[in-house]
């Protein structure tokens, strides 16, 4: 249970909490059919109202699914290594050279031609060239999308193409410490301009074979911050949310922490590079998880009252972000009427990979993994229209003003 000072913005005012890891079979069954949720080990509510048998619903689900996830986290790592290791050596080997010449290229993962699960179900690499700074939102935007796909490569392959195809600043990319998971499950990444006027942040979004990732999307505990509302509990975890579940403006001391906090460490270091260049402004963006994360550093900014950050953040550019700032997922994901829906979409985006070169030519052409992915998606709803693929298309194809930053916040 937590307890702090009501005074005390640091604190959330009311609080689910998940604890997976204290959940035993007779739990499940109080959980769906007894209207107290407050005597399973496995959760911790603020809430005194006896809660919705949906409620109670979505609480079981997360639970199964967050035990499953921890239970099979190796063998899903381990298939994950083995696909992406298959692909490269498919992409890296010809046949001619492989069967006639006997010729091999073993892949190497840390090296910069290694690509992701994602880096392989998209494989282009450069910039819009129909678009420039002149461009404002629309340029940034594909910018970021872009960013967002290249967050999922390692270190080499990202310094790579930000320096030799997109002719920017790489300032490295870094892993960051879950406070509650105790291990590092957060990347991102950060490029600039030559001139450092314009510097971008890329969270890292969910990696498919990556059990931790799914944790933090599918555990639904959230808390209530003072004049924020609810927020996704998971996502907070992965951002730097401390043990005691506050928020302090300096992290509270761990010796067992081996990392860098995500949130106070690219806070720490956006400060230096905007007391250093007066005209820097910074751009915010992820795609799933990392859309997440971008979206919440923002507001832990405002928490902490960092005005002259926020007044150089020149936009948040999320692609795919799941909801963040309330506990209820979205009703109909879970409906029958939802799933119909969107097996349909799934079927018509299956067709329209056969249809698309036709139509807007070869720079739009799917190969044969996201073809697969595609069908995936019609046994498994809403996976095929997640791939980073269709959001560079929608910042390619689509008219400026679906790209409008929304700016009628006011900083103070």
């Amino acid at each position: 249970m937590i307890s702090s000072d009501d005074t005390d913005e640091e604190f959330p005012k009311g609080y689910l909490i998940l604890r997976p890891e204290e959940l035993r079979p007779l739990e499940l069954l109080r959980l769906l059919f007894s209207g107290d949720i407050e005597k399973p080990r496995s959760v911790d509510s603020s809430e005194t109202k006896e809660p919705s048998f949906r409620r109670r619903w979505l609480i079981f689900v997360s639970l199964v699914l967050l035990k499953l996830l921890r239970f099979l986290s190796d063998p899903l790592a381990l298939f994950g290594s083995a696909l992406e290791f298959s692909l490269n050596f498919l992409s890296d080997n010809s046949f001619s050279a492989f069967f006639f010449r006997g010729e091999v290229v073993m892949p190497k993962t840390t090296s910069e031609n290694y690509l992701s699960f994602i880096g392989h179900l998209d494989k282009r690499i450069s910039l819009d060239k129909t678009k420039n700074r002149e461009d404002g939102d629309l340029y940034y935007a594909a910018l970021s999308i872009m960013s967002s796909k290249l967050a999922y490569e390692n270190s080499a392959r990202i310094k790579y193409v930000v320096q030799n195809h997109w002719n920017m600043k790489y300032l490295g990319l870094d892993d960051y410490w879950n406070e509650y998971q105790e291990k590092e499950t957060t990347q991102a990444f950060m490029m600039s301009t030559d001139q450092e006027t314009t510097v971008v942040v890329a969270f890292r979004g969910t990696e498919p074979f990556n059990s931790e990732d799914w944790c933090s999307d599918f555990d639904i505990t959230w808390y209530e911050l003072p004049n924020i509302g609810r927020i996704h509990g998971g996502f907070m975890k992965a951002l730097g949310l401390q043990n005691n579940c506050s928020w302090p403006k300096k992290p509270l001391p761990n010796p067992n922490r081996l990392s860098p906090l995500a949130y106070y460490s690219i806070r720490d270091t956006l400060k230096a590079l905007a007391a250093q260049n007066e005209h820097t402004q910074f751009v915010l963006t992820g795609h799933s998880l990392g859309g997440a994360l971008a979206i919440l550093f923002a507001a832990v900014l405002v928490i902490h009252d960092e005005t002259e950050l926020l007044k150089r953040i020149q936009g948040i550019y999320t692609y795919g972000q799941p909801r963040v700032l309330r506990d209820e997922s979205d009703k109909n994901f879970f409906s029958l009427w939802g799933i119909i829906r969107m097996i349909y979409n799934a079927v018509l985006e299956f067709i329209r990979s056969f249809t698309i070169v036709t139509e807007k030519g070869s720079e739009y052409s799917e190969g044969w993994l996201l073809k697969v992915a595609r069908v995936l998606g019609i046994i498994v709803p809403g996976i095929s229209n997640h791939t980073p693929q269709d959001y560079v298309n929608a910042t390619r194809l689509s008219p400026p003003i679906v790209f409008q930053v929304h700016r009628d916040v006011s900083i103070t």
